[in-house]
């Protein structure tokens, strides 16, 4: 916060005040004095010519000043009873008045004179019902607020210095004259004594320390509930603040003043404490001052005030000002709070002013914790629209560019654990587990990014890809992640995975190759003998030159597959072929100065190169092998890469002049003299270039040319061979350093415009370094390798050993460099370099392994031409200039390593640099965060540690303020040192030394400079860069009083300030004239400051508008205008020379336009590179008319209306259309065709009608679209508008208006089939000529018997395919119902027959009952009928010739249809016969269970003769139920005593019944007229079988002819029993008329 002086106000004949109080409510002001004095004041905000410039900046004044007469003697106490806005006082003599408003004047209302003591003390409760009153002598009344006495009491031998009431009103603080403080409660019982930490109260000393002034605050806590409400403040300057009267911890500070009274602001959060200092050597006038302290103690501002006595105190509602009374004035001072916020993208983020919005409770078995919440704003001032974001408690907020930080406490339990479990490696000393949260948000409130920390985020800081956080003692620095891909190199982990992952793709497709090679010299060693070459050719041909075809083109995809197979293969082949025996054999292996497979590899890149350069121009080639165009590891760039590498591979360092002349004349000029030859072609040709390789001019042949130039004449430089790695290195690091220091971004950027040749080539240039680097290093490799010529078997093992680990280690390096530098080709960075050489190294550890170890083991090449290889063995001497690399760095290689792996002494110089280096480079990227310690100094080569373990360092000189740029971070130290750090790689550039403890950093936008704020107000310039005379010249400026800075984004010049209530802009040096302001500063660009009035919105809480928003013009910007309006053009243009910026050249291009003054518009468009302008101007030019070329002004500028009308008046309506086209305004082209009459086609006013309709349709005006897209006759859209508006009988008409084949067609069927509307889409698709699509609807529809039929139309087998798979998923998910319903629909009945059966077998197992069964199987047996329907034909006729169809389909089928009818009969029989014997109807029960015998295959047996015992035992058939006992009795899978109580039964019913049956009925057989029972089924003479009765169950021994068959069942039955039924007993099916005959 910061505090200033901004008014005074005289009291009349010098009275001195006594005491002040500020009404918060409505804004009184009372004031007391001696001789009885006694004013009231107002203060009210004037607004400046109409202007709001915002709360504290308005002139205010005095709206009341009334004296109030009454009090004789001097007033001592004064307070404001805000709940109802009365005023009490007190004076000397003990008399107290309560005063009242009336009628916009204050009145007396009561007087109360007690005439024993003086006052010393009031205080009214938080809701303003009661008033406590001490006097000196230790008496205490309790007053209502009508004037009612509640109680008094007195204290003997006590003396009362002051009374504060508790916040909820419950007791009662009393003040003592010997500085105890005493609680009573509400009713005058004494509760408790206070303890009193900060002195001893009557000590023994004698010495009585007073209390100047007690505040209790009643108000809620905004923030922290547990937070410090009670301030005790004692003359001496002691101080206690306590959280409650029983706390035991209280805060204690000495202000070093003698204390005179002390007061809590609106919300608790500052305690502002007034007195004298006691510093002698201080002056008279600057005795007096007001402390600002927080609840704990820690002094925020110290404000000076003028005068000889301050008296009291006291705040403004709001907390934005405060009262003193010194002497015979009233000083005001306004204060500026600190609020949580920050402002970006338009947007106002502020933390409101209540802070905390809900709460949330977390109930536990012992207690109910609660966690206060705050609400973040965000408030888009451009839409005025505001989100809320509830996060828990906010410390701090900082925003860049388009993101914001948010700095919070995690206080609820869950998300504490969370972040307890993220933070792995915490201090193990830390005291307590607090965690914050830092919460990356977009401009709605969107958490894009967050990040866990054990640091207390007290200051913060932003820039595009960091953010800073920092406590009193250590800093962080996290590299945040957005969803938006960044430009940056390693700032982007998708585009570093993926640079990863290229850099292994490239290699697998080299195996490719490398296994084509390897598999040539196993086929052709076994087939052919080497001695034919051309047969040996033509067979190695296609197996190295096909793979590397078909796998850079059409077989891309597979090359993984290929790779894979390939190392099967060669294991197999290995373990086939014994190689390693026979390695083990052999005595020597020959390496030779030229290895046999660096041959190999120098072939596989002509070969890979040649490949890649003819097939990049055709469209199969893999578009991921292609040139990356910056950063990027794809195939094609290892092409210049691998050159340089063999090339350095396989030379000599120059050791003479003949060597270098050699080298430079035989290589270097010849190369270039090529890239010569073949950079004048290309122009002459006109042959396309891609600029982005190396630049317009250079090409590949410079690179190698240059590189071995450069690099023989540092080879020749030196005076051995093993001082080619550090130079190497040494060159690569300095070229990595260049290119980070901004070389990268000059030659990567595509916005630049090339104004030299060196701009054009920039990507040829510089990469040069690189390739130098990787050259020479190249040579030094080559030396290792190649240093014997012979090797033995453990010699060999070694060396692939020593190869296998450089390339372990160089992957290593590349993909840490993924993460760090990044891989580039064009400019040859240490990335590309690392990845080169572990590519070739890679290759060359495979190819000395499967060549030399495995292949001339297997296939040895002395047996061959041995003679040869004896030949060069014997001439192969080392030359003298090869010297050995010898060189002791073993200490530098790690323990762990030297005992387990064996490196000669030669290499561990280069195997200790680059171990060193790899786990720098990983060390980068390995965390996003970099953390140090204050007192550490990180030099960013190797981080500072990160303080996760050991003890926690405390500090002496803590961190008081900290600023974040681009390029730099500040941070401040309270004794004025400032460090200055790189971002970047965390490095310690700088310390700057102050005078005062830092407040406030703000850095320009190029990161040169720094404005400071100290803690008094006081801003001077810090000069970042190391311009000594820049430095000396803003060393002079210094400005008083200031709270706020800001630097121009645009200007690293310009640099606003708020100094009390007035905005200065310094340009340089210089300041403009102030404007009065007291908006916080939100932004400082294109010479326009926008500020917030944050004190209306948070402190005074109103609903943020536009108005809450000032745009403030810089002076230039200003006199411009006044130039343009009243002087001219040419005098505007010279002073806009003098203070150039692009928003003036801009403002005076528009004025010159204006007036066609078109030179000096063209000059201004093109001072500030406004492209587009400079068209206007060269289209200007070309119109001959000055009313066309004012309105093509007019339009360029918006003016839309106006260059209408000029349009219009130059008879020009064609342009005037034209523009409204262009603008999308339709309804205005169809007014400007109608005001044209004649001339305007059909075609122009559908298509006006047509871009109508789509402008309602984007609103989701369907109705009014539709109108529109008839009129146009644009049916597409008017379809869509039927849909939307779900006329679907509307849409199916469309079908009929579509022309066939056409494309709508398409989509309407779309649209048809998402509402169901199957049979429309299938005309639609059919129309359309989709056959196949109209069967997919139909089957997406479930309309299975649609889909057949088509299918079987149009001839589409893979329907039924599609049928039963379907089918068979319904089934496997249990569905069968639904199964049954999709067979039955696409007609295939009869499997739906089979599935009811199945799912009435599922139902007997339920237990279900019998009439749902029977229904069941009734419902299948239908479905068999209708199957036999479906197979009939002309000759076949189902109602004539049904058993000919059942003999012509398959037996199984046929058995299928018989058997489902067998059991839907059995289950009708076994209902029939249980109605039967229901209704008493016995002996037909007895005939029906009877028949029930021939279907125990369908039915439960015992559940047969049960029925059938009933029945007869009924019927008195006592035979017939004997004989059914019997069987039950022989059922051996009963129970033992199931089985036995049939026993008892039977012995109970045929003990007195005989076994024979009472009633027996006969019938005459109509085939041999023999009498036979009416039980049987059949004539036991002629063997005659009687049908059942469907109806009555009973045989039909009448003939055939006679007897009714149901047409649907071909069940039959007496004509007597059907007349009864409507409907057929056994199907159902409605009966028409008796049917004769079968």
């Amino acid at each position: 916060m910061f505090v200033y002086l901004s008014k005074k106000i005289a009291i009349p004949n010098n009275v001195k005040l006594n005491c002040i109080a500020w009404n918060k409510e409505e804004g009184y002001i009372a004031v007391a004095g001696t001789e009885g004095l006694l004013k009231v004041l107002k203060l009210d905000q004037a607004a400046n010519n109409g202007q709001n410039k915002g709360g504290l900046a308005a002139v205010s004044n005095l709206s009341m000043n009334q004296t109030l007469d009454g009090h004789k003697e001097s007033v001592k106490v004064v307070t404001w009873n805000d709940a109802q806005q009365k005023l009490t006082s007190s004076d000397t003599d003990g008399v107290i008045m309560v005063w009242m408003l009336y009628k916009s004047a204050w009145y007396e209302e009561m007087t109360n004179d007690r005439k024993k003591s003086t006052v010393a003390g009031m205080s009214w409760t938080s809701d303003g019902a009661k008033i406590c009153i001490v006097y000196e002598d230790g008496a205490i009344i309790v007053g209502s607020v009508d004037g009612n006495r509640i109680f008094g009491k007195e204290l003997k031998n006590t003396h009362l210095s002051g009374v504060q009431w508790s916040p909820d009103n419950r007791l009662i603080l009393f003040a003592l004259a010997n500085g105890e403080c005493h609680l009573y409660d509400n009713q005058g019982n004494f509760a408790m004594k206070l303890s009193i930490k900060c002195i001893t109260p009557g000590s023994s000393t004698g010495r009585v320390h007073h209390i100047a002034s007690i505040s209790w605050f009643s108000g809620r806590p905004a923030n922290n509930r547990n937070r410090p409400v009670l301030a005790i403040c004692y003359e001496n300057g002691k101080v206690q603040i306590m959280r409650n009267e029983n706390d035991d911890a209280p805060a204690i500070f000495d202000t070093n003043m003698r204390n005179v009274d002390a007061k809590w602001n609106h919300d608790g959060s500052v305690l502002a404490i007034c007195g004298t200092s006691l510093e002698a050597a201080t002056p008279l006038r600057d005795t007096n001052q007001v402390c600002f302290y927080s609840p704990l103690g820690r002094l925020y501002r110290t404000l000076k005030v003028p005068g000889s006595d301050i008296t009291s105190l006291s705040w403004e509602g709001k907390s934005l000002r405060i009262a003193m009374a010194v002497d015979s004035f009233i000083y005001f001072a306004n204060i500026r709070p600190d609020y949580i916020w920050c402002y970006f993208e338009k947007t106002v983020v502020f933390l409101n002013s209540s802070g905390s919005g809900t709460s949330t409770s977390t109930s536990t078995t012992s207690s109910a914790t609660v966690t206060p919440m705050n609400v973040i704003t965000f408030w888009n001032t451009v839409s005025n629209q505001s989100f809320l974001k509830e996060v828990e408690p906010t410390l701090c907020l900082a925003a860049s560019n388009e993101h914001c930080v948010l700095g919070v406490e995690c206080v609820s339990s869950n998300i504490k654990e969370i972040a307890l479990s993220t933070l792995e490696g915490r201090t193990g000393s830390t005291q307590d587990d607090r965690v914050y949260q830092l919460l990356l948000c977009n401009s709605i409130g969107t958490t894009v990014d967050s990040k866990y920390t054990d640091i207390k985020p007290r200051f913060v800081g932003i820039n595009s890809g960091y953010v800073a956080i920092a406590s009193y003692d250590e800093i962080l620095i996290w590299h945040y992640h957005t969803p938006k891909i960044m430009k940056e190199l390693g700032k982007n982990d998708v585009e570093v995975e993926q640079s990863v992952y290229d850099t292994f793709g490239s290699f697998v497709v080299i195996l490719t190759t490398f296994f084509g090679v390897i598999l040539a010299r196993i086929v052709t060693h076994s087939i052919c003998p080497r001695s034919n070459q051309t047969k040996s050719y033509f067979m190695e041909f296609p197996l190295i030159v096909l793979p590397g075809v078909f796998f850079v083109t059409i077989a891309a995809a597979y090359s993984g597959i290929f790779v894979a197979l390939m190392i099967v293969l060669s294991i197999w082949f290995i373990w086939k072929s014994c190689a390693f025996a026979l390695a083990k054999k052999r005595t020597k292996f020959y390496i030779g100065k030229r290895p046999i497979v660096l041959s190999v590899l120098r072939s596989m890149i002509q070969l890979i190169t040649s490949i890649c350069i003819l097939a990049v121009d055709f469209k199969s080639f893999h578009r991921l092998y292609r040139k990356s165009e910056f950063f990027g590891a794809q195939l094609m760039d290892t092409g210049i890469g691998f050159f340089v590498f063999s090339m350095g591979f396989v030379s000599q360092r120059p050791q003479s002049r003949i060597d270098l002349r050699r080298s430079v004349f035989g290589a270097a000029l010849p190369m270039i003299l090529i890239g010569c030859v073949r950079t004048l072609l290309v122009i002459l040709l006109n042959y396309h270039l891609a600029e982005h390789e190396y630049g317009r001019h250079l090409n590949a042949f410079f690179i190698l040319g240059f590189t071995k130039l450069f690099g023989s004449l540092f080879g020749y430089l030196l005076s051995s061979d093993i001082k080619l790695l550090p130079l190497g290195i040494g060159i690569l690091a300095c070229h990595q350093e260049f290119l980070s220091r901004g070389i990268s971004e000059y030659v990567e950027s595509k916005r630049m415009e090339p104004m030299s040749l060196l701009d054009v080539n920039r990507q040829g240039l510089f990469c040069i370094p690189g390739f130098v680097g990787m050259y020479l290093l190249a040579i030094y490799f080559s030396k290792w390798l190649r240093s014997k010529a012979v090797l033995n078997y453990r010699e060999m093992l070694q060396k692939m050993w020593h190869l296998g680990l450089l390339s372990l280690l160089f992957w290593t390096l590349c993909s840490a460099s993924s993460y760090t530098f990044g891989i580039c080709r064009v400019t040859c960075n240490v990335g590309y370099v690392c990845w080169i050489f572990a590519l070739f190294s890679t290759m060359l550890t495979l190819a000395f392994f499967v060549f030399e170890f495995i292949i001339n083991s297997v296939y040895p090449v002395e047996d061959i031409n041995g003679k040869q290889l004896e030949k060069e063995t014997f001439n192969l001497k080392e030359r003298p200039g090869d010297k050995k690399i010898a060189t002791d760095n073993s200490e530098e290689i790690p323990d762990d390593l030297k005992d387990t792996i064996k490196i000669p002494d030669d290499k561990r110089r280069l195997v200790s640099l680059m171990l060193s280096s790899s786990s720098n480079l990983h060390g980068v990227k390995a965390r996003k965060e970099k953390r140090f310690h204050i007192d550490d100094t990180p030099t960013g080569v190797e981080l500072a540690k990160d303080l996760l373990q050991g003890q926690q360092r405390r500090v002496n000189d803590p961190i008081c303020a900290l600023a974040l740029s681009e390029k730099l971070l500040l941070v401040a130290r309270e004794s004025g040192v400032i460090n200055e750090y790189s971002v970047a790689n965390v490095a310690l550039r700088n310390r700057h030394t102050l005078h005062s403890k830092v407040h406030k950093i703000a850095i320009n936008c190029n990161s040169t400079r720094a404005a400071i704020i100290d803690h008094v107000g006081v801003m001077t310039l810090l000069e970042l860069d190391d311009n000594r005379e820049t430095q000396l010249n803003f060393s002079r400026v210094e400005r008083k009083d200031v709270w706020a800075v800001s630097w121009a984004k645009d200007n690293p010049l310009l640099l606003a300030l708020m100094e009390k209530t007035r905005m200065y802009i310094f340009r340089g040096n210089d300041p403009e004239e102030p404007i009065s302001c007291s908006g916080y500063i939100c932004t400082f660009e294109d010479l326009e400051i926008t500020s917030v009035l944050l004190d209306d919105i948070i402190s005074i809480g109103e609903l943020q508008n536009s108005s809450h928003l000032i745009q403030l013009r810089v002076k230039s910007l200003r006199d411009t205008d006044d130039l343009l309006e009243h002087v001219g053009l040419e005098d505007a243009k010279q002073f806009i020379e003098d203070n150039p910026h692009p928003r003036l050249w801009r403002l005076l291009a528009e004025s010159a336009l204006k007036k066609l003054e078109l030179d000096t518009a063209e000059n201004a468009f093109v001072r500030c590179a406004n492209y587009p302008g400079i068209k206007l101007i060269k289209r200007l030019r070309n119109i001959n008319t000055q009313i066309l070329q004012r309105a093509e002004i007019a339009a360029f500028y918006g003016e839309f209306d106006e260059a209408e009308k000029l349009y219009m008046d130059a008879d020009r309506r064609d342009l005037a259309i034209d523009l409204r086209m262009t603008l999308c305004d339709w309804f205005r082209v169809v007014q400007l065709y109608r005001m044209g009459g004649a001339g305007v086609s059909d075609q122009q006013m559908e298509t006006a009608w047509r871009e109508i309709g789509h402008h309602f349709a984007n609103l989701k005006s369907w109705e009014s679209a539709k109108e529109y897209y008839e009129k146009s006759h644009y049916l597409e859209g008017f379809m869509d508008s039927l849909y939307h508006m779900e006329q679907f009988d509307e849409l199916e008409k469309c079908v009929d208006k579509l022309p066939e084949k056409s494309p709508l067609l398409t989509k309407l069927a779309e649209m048809l089939v998402s509402v169901g509307m199957c049979s429309e889409a299938v005309q639609a698709y059919l129309k359309f000529g989709d056959q196949k699509a109209a069967v997919n609807a139909c089957v997406n529809l479930r309309q299975w018997g649609q889909a057949v039929e088509l299918a079987q139309k149009y001839q589409m087998p893979e329907v039924n395919a599609l049928l039963s798979k379907h089918a068979a998923q319904l089934l496997n998910e249990g569905r069968l119902p639904e199964s049954i319903e999709l067979q039955r629909k696409a007609g295939r009945f009869l499997d739906a027959a089979r599935l009811l059966c199945k799912l009435a077998e599922q139902e007997v197992e339920r237990r279900a009952p019998l009439l749902r069964i029977k229904k069941i199987y009734i419902l299948a047996a239908l479905l068999a009928e209708d199957h036999l329907k479906s197979v009939a034909t002309p000759q076949l006729d189902y109602a004539i010739d049904r058993n000919t169809l059942l003999d012509s389909i398959s037996l199984e089928d046929a058995a299928c249809i018989e058997r489902i009818w067998h059991c839907a009969e059995a289950y009708h029989y076994m209902l029939l016969a249980q109605r039967q014997l229901r209704f008493g109807i016995m002996h037909s029960a007895v005939v029906t269970s009877l028949r029930l015998r021939d279907y125990d295959d369908v039915l439960p047996v015992e559940d047969i003769y049960s029925l059938l015992a009933l029945a007869s035992c009924a019927d008195r058939s006592f035979d017939t139920c004997s004989k059914a006992f019997m069987k039950l009795e022989s059922l051996d899978f009963l129970p033992e005593k199931t089985l036995q109580e049939y026993e008892e039964l039977a012995v109970n019913i045929f003990s007195k019944n005989e076994p024979e049956d009472h009633k027996v009925d006969t019938v005459t057989c109509y085939g041999c007229a023999e009498n036979v029972p009416d039980n049987l089924p059949s004539c036991m003479e002629c063997g005659a079988r009687f049908p059942g009765c469907i109806s009555s169950g009973k045989p039909i021994t009448q003939p055939t002819s006679n007897i009714w068959i149901c047409s649907t069942c071909h069940h039959c039955a007496a004509p007597m029993e059907i007349t009864r039924h409507r409907t057929c007993p056994l199907c159902h099916s409605p009966i028409a008329a008796l049917t004769a005959g079968i």
